[in-house]
């Protein structure tokens, strides 16, 4: 898996490999960012995975860098670029959705879609005993997106006591929840 994929990916890897994330967008101009994050699994999953030939979950040439403990494998990246070279994928399933547009003043506004997240979790839903067996699984794990810089102007997520981050942060559990209600899109308006 690219570290860099989309956010309906991430939550729908979240939870067939347990994955937590937390990702933070750093605007340092209208076209450069600083993409910095951790992602977790499942120490099992991640060894399956590599079993299976899937050694991409952590790509050094995207800035990742793999720790592994008994328990999980953890991914830390850290990656300054253009917008578009930290969003771009492979292909539509590994691109970041997030547009940045530049309002003048060094200020953007960084959109990113949420609409995805819990589309094909119906089935799920739908089947009580696989719902109990991925509840405890999720359990302990989040998908977290943060936008941060000079100053945060506005934003619908949660603004830091400094005013320099805005973060949406989900429980992986509450994308079990059919009564599931989040805003279309985390937006965020930010002085660099």
């Amino acid at each position: 898996m690219k570290h860099l994929t989309s956010i309906a990916a991430a939550a729908c890897l979240s939870l067939t490999a347990c994955i937590g994330v937390d990702v933070d967008i750093e605007v340092l101009s209208d076209d450069t960012g600083r993409m910095t994050g951790i992602f977790e699994m499942q120490r099992g999953m991640y060894d399956m995975a590599a079993a299976d030939g899937d050694s991409d979950f952590c790509d050094e040439s995207e800035g990742g860098t793999l720790e592994l403990t008994p328990d999980k494998a953890i991914c830390r990246m850290d990656r300054t670029a253009t917008f578009e070279e930290l969003f771009a994928g492979d292909d539509d399933d590994t691109e970041i959705n997030a547009q940045i547009e530049p309002l003048g003043n060094n200020t953007v506004r960084v959109t990113i879609p949420l609409d995805d997240f819990g589309n094909d979790m119906d089935e799920m839903l739908d089947d009580p005993a696989m719902l109990a067996m991925f509840r405890p699984m999720l359990d302990g794990y989040a998908i977290s997106f943060s936008v941060s810089g000079a100053e945060i102007l506005s934003s619908n997520g949660e603004v830091s006591a400094d005013g320099r981050r805005a973060t949406f942060a989900m429980p992986l559990t509450g994308l079990l929840d059919a009564d599931l209600d989040l805003p279309d899109a985390f937006v965020t308006e930010v002085r660099y």
